[in-house]
This record gives structure tokens, sequence and C-alpha cells, in this order.
């Protein structure tokens, strides 16, 4: 028996015999949070509203308008706090094919010509499938006339369709597309840079009249009229999914764009621009040698990296009144992790970037009201509309524990002997960890429980934690504890934190917001030799609102098999006082069975991908995939029996989420099989749990099929790769095998063959400074390396080359006077080793729990001033100072030469080299 779960065990029944005389958790330090308090925090405003998927919200003449997914839109008045619905129009009522709605916008004469423009999706017509129609309405009662639709413009439908509406201020209409593809591979109909259709770009007409057989005109001062192969109504291009375009007071029009791999991005967009799409993404090269000659490529004005969003709402300037220090700032949010920023920019950089708020809340638009104040949508089942208010907790100081001793969850942290009121508890099937082992605890403050109240006649539960409730799950690769993961409740929402272990096993050191990487020694971990601490952002995504923040502590994980287990442990925890009885009575599904034993494969297949996907792949919860694999949905409405991939078929014969009786056309075997870009879950686990993939493999394979399931293994195709990498696993083919597959030139292929090469062999690719040095470098080819194309386009980040890049690092300009050409190696492979006293690193700490990093640009007996990773400057009164302390690493990473060649490293060298004054 695996000694942790042993030890679990113990403990559980330890308890069990002292059950009558729980004794209170009093040693919680656990309490706000680590990081200065945001300024704002969100307010909940006309509730009671059964609006259900809200993704568009448009003041008109006192009312709100809120525009569905479903092609419904509601009317309320904005002045009534408790308002009455009345419907505006119903899409599917108008167009029976209608499928989802995304743009509203009424004409700036709406008073005097009573138009509506509408984009919506229909089913049925991929190419045409996004439509942009125009409607007349009345206003007593505000209305829609249904028989008054007048189809304007389509264009091609699919994951990424854009469909955003605007008005100019020259009252031009500006449409928003996306590339019409799913997320991989990245943008499969290579029209990102590519004019001569409507995709991927931003749009603008004249709905003002006709023209040569189109029901609008186009502006002659469009940027592309008359160009040959260009469409003529692009304004701008370069989008992958641009989700809400706005106006601000001086006339500039800023675009969110939803990102692929690494970044999400705001951009402020100008005639003609071109925003990357897909030869980049944000400073990230995808497809550089697509760039379109018609315009370069124009930065991001803000990109936030998967650590911090995963998926852009843009927003508004705000303009109104109740939040005087927001006045003039572009808001926007994101969707996945909840948080909102303010962004300023003078035109040519940004003055002011900060995060200004972080909510529990899936920010699907923004919306301005009638008095210019802001709102936004919160896209539950029952959609939520919320505002910012001021933060009453700004200022107050923070004593978050920075050491996991400091916690007050353990008597003997080094033993993890947790406190009095602090207990074990165990799941049924541990989400796979890349082999590594969790024990997990639950901590209450005094003798608070968990407190659940059943609806009966609505057959659903709400459960409420008590205010500082806790739990913990510490990881450890072998016997060694690596990582300890936080979950708090501040009687708002649940915020994620992660402790990292020092070497002797001793305690544990708060890891920053962004998280850590570091290098590891395990035999017994499959995750290679490299950690990765998630960010605290990326914790909020697997911990979200659709399951209840808390994944492992539900009902179907905590009650047993039957018999004395699953008594013990709910009664344990009711008799403790910990929950009460209605709190398992919500769990009308059954329990998960662990998947690494014998049993019913149904139910381990669906235990296993309860607790591996379905944080995500939930009604609502985030996953880009409409599939819904939470044990308590019925298979039948999961929506993956012979439902086509809607994010990319990998080159599957014939391919279906799930094909009945064969897993080798099944993207969910697929994506559990490989690694790389398609592997599932995107977050965590690098590695394929080969048991999970071998019983998922088997429960597709016993499903009954009325078609020849073929046996044939080979590289002919990504089907036949799989069927040959499961015979490698179920040991019919011999693992030398999988050369052939790492052979293939196939990326897909290969994606299903790399688990079989050994991690340190993926993860680290070395060079000798010796055999780069030798070698004659092209000044030429290294220039191009260094372009907002080129493979090193991330330096530009940081460094500024000519006119290019930004002016946080060292300038490039005369850096091959400054250093030789091993000294620039060097500076590159080993960037910490040697680091100048002006851009050495400093914590500072401030006597009210305020954290900042930056460069000390000036320093005086009053203040120090500060230049931060974002490129702004920090005042910091020395009065106020607590600790401020240099730090041994420098800011640039390492690893920077593992995407080249040794030949590409010399051309970097000899152009570096060239850079003289």
């Amino acid at each position: 028996m695996n000694p942790i779960r042993f030890s679990i065990a113990v403990l559980f029944f330890a308890v069990c015999a002292d059950a009558q005389i729980r004794k209170p958790w009093t040693t919680s330090r656990i309490s706000g949070s680590p990081e200065p308090p945001k300024p704002y925090i969100a307010e909940r405003v006309f509730s009671n509203l059964p609006i259900r998927q809200g993704l568009e919200m448009v003041a008109l003449d006192g009312q709100l308008l809120v525009m569905t997914r479903d092609g419904k839109i509601w009317s309320f008045n904005e002045r009534d706090t408790e308002p009455t619905l009345n419907e505006f129009a119903d899409l599917k009522a108008i167009n029976a094919n209608t499928r989802s709605a995304y743009g509203l916008a009424f004409h700036p004469r709406w008073r005097e010509n009573k138009q509506v423009f509408i984009a919506y999706i229909v089913s049925g017509d991929p190419e045409a499938g996004t439509r942009l129609s125009r409607f007349r309405f009345k206003t007593k009662p505000l209305r829609i006339l249904p028989d008054s639709e007048e189809l304007i413009l389509t264009w091609r439908s699919g994951g990424h369709n854009g469909a955003n509406l605007q008005f100019g201020p020259d009252e031009m209409l500006f449409v928003s597309t996306g590339d019409a593809t799913p997320p991989n591979p990245p943008d499969g109909l290579n029209t990102g840079q590519d004019n001569s259709d409507l995709l991927s770009a931003v749009l603008r007409i004249d709905v003002g009249g006709k023209s040569e057989g189109k029901a609008y005109r186009i502006p002659k001062d469009n940027p592309y009229v008359g160009r040959e192969n260009v469409r003529p109504e692009i304004w701008a291009f370069g989008f992958r999914n641009p989700w809400k375009m706005s106006f601000d007071s001086r006339g500039r029009l800023w675009v969110g764009d939803v990102g692929w791999e690494l970044w999400e991005m705001i951009h402020l967009v100008k005639k003609g621009s071109n925003h990357g799409w897909s030869a980049m993404e944000a400073s990230n090269p995808i497809r550089p040698e697509t760039a379109s000659p018609l315009a370069p490529i124009t930065p991001p004005a803000a990109a936030h990296p998967h650590t911090e969003a995963a998926s852009m709402t843009g927003g508004y300037e705000y303009t109104g009144s109740r939040l005087p220090k927001l006045k003039g700032a572009y808001i926007y949010g994101d969707y996945e992790t909840g948080k909102i920023w303010s962004l300023r920019h003078d035109g040519s950089q940004v003055t002011e970037h900060i995060e200004i708020a972080d909510t529990p809340h899936r920010i699907s638009t923004f919306g301005v009201g009638n008095n210019n104040e802001l709102y936004y949508i919160n896209y539950t089942t029952e959609s939520e509309i919320y505002r910012l208010i001021p933060n009453p907790r700004v200022g107050k100081a923070s004593n978050f524990p920075r050491k996991l001793s400091e916690s007050g969850l353990f008597a003997d942290t080094g033993k993890l002997q947790p406190n009095d009121g602090v207990y074990a508890f165990s799941v049924h099937e541990p989400m796979w960890q890349d082999g590594a082992n969790s024990i997990r605890h639950v901590a209450l403050p005094g003798k608070t429980s968990i407190h659940t109240e059943i609806d009966y006649r609505r057959n659903q539960g709400t459960t409420t934690w008590p205010e500082d409730a806790v739990l913990a799950k510490t990881i450890s690769l072998g016997r060694k504890p690596v990582e300890t993961q936080v979950l708090h409740y501040d009687g708002e929402t649940w915020n994620g934190y992660s402790y990292r272990w020092n070497k002797a096993g001793t305690d544990a050191d708060l890891v920053p917001a962004e998280g850590d990487e570091f290098e590891v020694n395990s035999r017994t971990w499959k995750g290679g030799n490299r950690y990765r601490i998630s960010s605290r952002a990326e914790c909020m995504r697997c911990h979200n609102m659709w399951n209840e923040f808390t994944p492992a502590f539900e009902p179907m994980q905590l009650s047993g098999f039957g018999g004395i287990t699953n008594q013990a442990v709910s009664d344990i925890a009711v008799e403790l006082g910990l929950a009460n009885t209605d709190f398992f009575h919500q769990n009308r599904s059954g329990q998960l069975q662990t998947s690494r034993r014998g049993g019913s494969i149904e139910r381990r297949a669906r235990s296993w991908l309860h607790a591996n996907c379905a944080h995500c792949h939930r009604r609502h919860g985030g996953g880009t995939a409409p599939l819904e694999v939470n044990y308590e949905r019925e298979l039948s409405e999961s929506f993956t029996l012979w439902q086509k991939p809607t994010r990319g078929d990998f080159g599957l014969t014939n391919p279906s989420v799930i094909v009945p009786g064969d897993p080798s056309r099944s993207i969910l075997n697929y994506r559990v099989s490989s690694i790389g870009a398609g592997h599932m879950p995107p977050i965590g686990p690098r590695e394929v749990d080969v048991n999970g993939a071998r019983l998922l493999w088997q429960w597709v394979k016993g499903f009954p099929s009325n078609s020849e399931i073929p046996e044939s293994t080979g590289l002919s195709d990504t089907s036949s790769a799989m069927r040959m990498a499961h015979a490698i696993d179920s040991g019919n083919l011999k693992k030398s095998d999988a050369s052939l597959g790492l052979a293939s030139p196939n990326h897909n292929v290969r994606a299903l063959f790399e688990r079989f090469r050994p991690p340190s062999e993926r993860h680290r690719h070395t060079m000798d400074p010796r055999q780069i040095l030798a070698l004659t470098g092209n000044a030429k080819a290294g220039a191009k390396l260094l372009t907002p194309t080129g493979k090193l386009a991330t330096c530009l980040a940081c460094h500024q080359l000519n006119d290019t890049g930004r002016n946080l690092g060292p300038n490039f300009a005369g850096v091959g006077t400054r250093l030789n050409r091993a000294q620039l190696l060097e500076s590159i492979t080993q960037p910490s080793k040697t680091v100048a006293p002006e851009y050495r690193i400093w914590n500072v700490e401030t006597k009210d729990g305020e954290y900042h990093t930056g460069f000390i640009t000036t320093r005086s007996r009053k203040s120090i001033h500060l230049k931060l990773a974002t490129g702004q400057s920090a005042k910091i009164a020395t009065e106020r100072i607590k600790s401020n302390k240099p730090q041994t690493i420098s800011l640039m990473p390492e690893g920077m030469l593992q995407m080249m060649t040794e030949q590409e490293a010399a051309d970097l060298l000899a152009f570096l080299s060239s850079l003289r004054q």
C-alpha cells in the first residue's frame, strides 16, 4: 500500500475514535492576501434577472439591452434596482437556424431611422454562417420588427467568429471577424495574413447606402481600396478572435484579442494596421514567414502571458463619474481568470497598466450604461451584472504567511503533523500529477462548518464555506515534498497560493504570483528534470465556480466504495461538525471509483475523466471544446459520442470526440495519449498517464460498433500511429519501435511517441559554447532573428534595437563595443553570472505589506525610484520601506538559445558584435 495513503487512513481512523471532541482550529494565520489589495472589488447590480449566457450589453435611451448566446435580446430600465425584463428580439423566431448571437449596435441616428444591426451565427452553411443584418425596431414598446431583416454581409463561421459591432465617430460601422477555425492547428485556413477574404480583420463599411450590388458602401478612405486581391472592407487585420471592440473619447479603436498558446492581447488599432496573427502571437513567432507585405506588424498595446490571463475580453474607456481615479483609462478583463485591468496610452506608449480587480467571475462582456458608468456580465447559468466599487481593504497591512510554518496548519511542518482542528482527507481518484504523490488537509476556523442546503424541487444543493476556510495539498516526488498548494476562501471568493519546499524538507516559502520552475532530481517522478509551480491565475482556471472551486473536497470524491469506509468518511465529517448531512446527501450520482483498481471499466473511466478533465469540461466550465465529462452527467448528454471535433482533428481518420468502438479515431483518446500542444489537461501534468490512457482505450473500444475496427498499426496516418503507440504500451510491440514514430515528419504522429523518449532528452537542449564560438556567423542572418517576426522576437519585450522594442533592459546599441563574442555568449547563456549594478533586481517590501520588484534608478535619503518589469516607475518613500534586498538572479531568463541551432547562435553573435558606437 502507498505509505502516504496508509498514513491518511491511520489519521482518519484516529479521528473516528475521537469524533465527539473536535478541537477548534485557533492557530490559523491564513487571512487576506499576500498581495496589496486591489483598488476595486465587484458589486452586483440588477439582481434576479433571469438572463442566461449574456454576451453583449448596450445602452439605449434609459434602457439596458442584454444579448444572450441563444439569440434573445432583453431590455430593462437601468434606473430600476430590480427591473422587469422585456423581450426586444428572439432571433430563433426570426431565423430558425440561429445558433448563437454575438454583436448588437444601434445606428447613431436611431431616433430618425430606427435601425439596429445584429451579428449572429446560423447552422447549415459554414461558408456564410456568420451574418450581419439590419433590422428596424419600434420604441413603444421597445421591440424589433421581425419581418424587417435585411442581410448586409456574411462571412465564414467557425471556432473564432469575432462578430462584434461598433459604430465609429464617423458613423461608419466597424465589424470584427476571427480566423473561423478552432485552436489547433493555429489558423487552419492560413487567413490571418491573407487579405483576399474578410477573416481575421476589422472591417469598416458605410451602411448609409448601397453600391456595386452590395447592401453597403465601401468608404473611399479605407486603407486598401483598389489594392489587388485585397478586400476593400478591411480597416485592419491580423486578429485571431477579436472579442469586443470600442472607441474611446479620442476616437481610438481598442480591440481585445483571444490568444493561442502563450499570450492574450489588447490592441490599439489604427488605419491599415497589421496585428500579427498568425505570423505572430504577440512576441511569439508562429508562422513569421507568412507576414503580409501590406503593413508591418504592430505589437499589442498590452500582452498578458497565460500565467495571468487565458481569454481576453475587450472593454471600454471609463468616462463615468463614480470612480474618478479611473477617468480616461481603458478598462478590460479576462474571461477565465476574472481579472480586470486599467490601461492608459498616450499614443506612443503605455503610461499606466494596473490590475485593478481580481474577481471570481467569467467576464463575457463589458457595457457602458446611459450615464457612462461601466458594467460587466458574469457568464453564469443565469447571467449576473456587476460594476466596480472601491475596495475598503485598500491601505490595510497584510500579514499573510510567507512561510508554510507561519500558516498555522502544522504543529510540525517538516513532518506534516497537523495542528488541532486540521484534518487529513483522501480522495478516491486524484488527478494525475506525472507520478507525484499528495497529502491533503482541510482546516475550518474555530468550530465553523461547511453548510449545504438542498432544494429538492430543483434537485440542487447550495454549499456555503466559512470565511478563512483552507484546503491544502502537499505534493511529494517520492518521499521528498516539493510544493504545498493552499486554497483559501476569503469570505467572497477562493484564491490559490503555492509554497516551495526547501531542500532539507523542513519548511516551504511562498511562491510569487507568476509561479516558479526549477531543477529537480527524482527517480520516481515521470515529469523530467524540471518542476513547474503554476501561477495563481492558473490555479483558479481549475478551481472555478462551475465546480464550486473545491473539486477534491466534494461528496463523490470523499465517499468511498461502500460499507464501513463510506460510512466512516461521511459520519466522521458530520460528527466532527466539518459538514452537515446535506453536504453528502446532495450526491445523487454515486461515488467515484479508483481507476487503478479492478471494477467496472465504465465507472473507472468516468472517474478518471471527472478527476482529470471535468474541472473545465463541464457545463459552462471554460473548456474550449463543448464536452461535459463530469461524473454526474449522463454519457448520452456529454457531447462526446459521434460529436465532431471543434478544436482540431490531429489528422485522425474520420474522427469524433469519441468514435464508439474505435479509440484510434477518437479525439479524446488522442488528447490523453500525446504530449505537447495537443495534450490534455493543458495545465499541470506534462506526461501521459499510461494507466489512464490504457483504461480509456479499453472503455472506448468496448462500446458497441456497427463498423469494422482496423487492427493494423503503422505510421501512414495519425490513427494507425495511435494503434502502434497503444501496442507499445500494451507490450505487443517493443519500446524501441517508438523510434519510427519519433522520426515521422508528421508532428501529430511524433506527439504520440515523444513520451517514449526520456524526459531529460526532451526538455533539455544544450549547446557547446566552444562549438558556437568556432563557427563563422552571418550578421545579416543574425539580424533577422531579432526582428518582430524572428525567433528571438521576445528579446524586444525588454531590449531596444534602433526604434523597435522596449526600454527595460540594456539597449542593444553599442553592445558590440562593450562585450566581445565570448562575453556576449556568456551573457545570453548565463545571464545571472554577471549582472551590472544598474540591472540588479531589488525586492522592496513596505511596512503596509506591499511588494515591489525592479531596478533602482535613483536613490536618496527620502526615497528610492524603482523601474518595474512593466516599464513603469515607482517612487517609494524611505520611511515606508520595511526591507530592501538585492537578488542574485537576472531578470533575463535562461534558455534563450534552446530554440536555435548552433549556426543561428553564431549568426546572432555576429550581428550583436557588429553593433558598435
